[in-house]
């Protein structure tokens, strides 16, 4: 009885050692480009982008970080993860983005806040967005812009960035300017004047 519980001590002993050298986790942000342009107030007559909900792919509702391996085997980075979820996060690095890009005021996070309407509304769909194994982020997404009762066409761009290496702080580094680049083909599209009759 006595040398099982000396076991048993010693097990205890040994995981609470283990759990304390255990290194902490860290937790990133996804963040917009450095704005290099400062706006004027937008014209109260230009039309407003809204931005709703983003379709995510169910692989990507985690917190851990997702590389991606040869085969379509996933990574996960336990100890490397979101400090938001990463839906929220992509939203909201989209919105300051494509702020810079179309001016002050002109794009609003929806629900709209009180007395704020959205002239226009961004539909986006993310099919592919992490960092596989040859030190690269791909970023693969569909988007439309509905204005009123039509909505333009589909649009559709896959975007890959190079991190340079494996380390975490380079992929988030490149999944920013992913973002980024996406920003910019999303505001270049909301003037194509592709446009139709939205079914309902």
């Amino acid at each position: 009885m006595m040398l099982h519980r000396t076991h048993l001590l010693l097990a205890t002993a040994l995981l609470t050692s283990a759990c304390a050298s255990s290194p902490p986790s860290q937790f990133y942000l996804l963040e917009a480009a450095p704005a290099t342009t400062t706006f004027s107030a937008a014209s109260t007559t230009a039309p407003r982008l809204g931005i709703g909900a983003i379709v995510l792919p169910d692989y990507l509702n985690r917190p851990q970080i997702v590389l991606r391996d040869h085969g379509g085997r996933l990574l996960l980075r336990e100890r490397e993860r979101w400090a938001e979820p990463l839906e929220d996060g992509v939203r909201r690095t989209l919105g300051e983005n494509l702020g810079q890009l179309l001016g002050a005021g002109q794009v609003v996070q929806l629900p709209a806040p009180p007395g704020i309407t959205a002239d226009r509304r961004l539909h986006l769909e993310i099919i592919r967005f992490d960092a596989g194994t040859a030190n690269e982020v791909w970023l693969h997404a569909r988007w439309n812009i509905q204005t009123g009762a039509t909505a333009s066409s589909l649009h559709e761009q896959r975007i890959r960035i190079d991190t340079g290496n494996t380390d975490t702080g380079a992929t988030i580094h490149a999944m920013n300017a992913a973002l980024y680049e996406l920003s910019r083909q999303i505001a270049a599209s909301l003037d194509s004047g592709h446009y139709h009759s939205v079914t309902k």
